[in-house]
């Protein structure tokens, strides 16, 4: 359980990091140095930003808010990401 938590700490880390490119991308999500892809989308509030993930290695999804300093995320049914068309080249697996 604990390699879990790790796990997720580092990819949040690893998303904090990269989300600040996301903005730029208004089209497909935009693959990291990590290999994980991520998407920045539009949330009313000056000082929150919604995100969602996929990292094809693992074949985990992921939604992601920001606000302010804090941040949280939560793991997603792929199949429900793929339903958005600017993932479904990139979400093959479920």
């Amino acid at each position: 359980m604990r390699k879990i938590f790790v796990f997720l700490g580092i990819l949040l880390i690893s998303l904090t990091g990269t989300v600040s490119l996301q903005a730029k991308n208004n089209g497909v999500p935009e693959e990291s140095s990590n290999g994980i892809y991520v998407k920045q989308y539009a949330i009313k509030g000056a000082d929150k930003k919604f995100y969602y993930a996929a990292d094809p290695v693992t074949q985990q999804c992921f939604s992601i808010i920001r606000m302010g300093l804090g941040a949280g995320y939560t793991t997603m049914p792929c199949g429900n990401l793929k339903k958005r068309p600017e993932w479904k080249n990139i979400v093959v697996w479920d």
